[in-house]
């Protein structure tokens, strides 16, 4: 998987930022068989596990500051279908 982090915005001058992310996503789902009604019942789980965000900042000539973060996604989706 892939995400743009875009601009960050800062009071401080920003001496540099992580720009791309790239991670992996693990995933399953199960439905179920047709009910007598022609409906049926999906769920699927997956994860997302981006690499970790940098930003590096000064203010007023100090010396720089660096701040880390890891990223992470997880959906957890139930839908109801109806065959035709």
């Amino acid at each position: 998987s892939m995400a743009d982090i875009g601009t960050v915005k800062s009071k401080s001058t920003l001496v540099s930022q992580s720009g791309d992310l790239e991670g992996f996503t693990i995933g399953a789902g199960i439905q179920s068989e047709p009910m007598a009604n022609g409906l049926d019942v999906r769920a699927e789980y997956a994860h997302t596990d981006f690499d970790s965000i940098s930003v590096t900042t000064t203010s007023n000539g100090s010396a720089s500051v660096t701040k880390t973060a890891s990223a992470e996604l997880t959906t957890l989706s139930v839908s109801v279908a109806k065959s035709f």
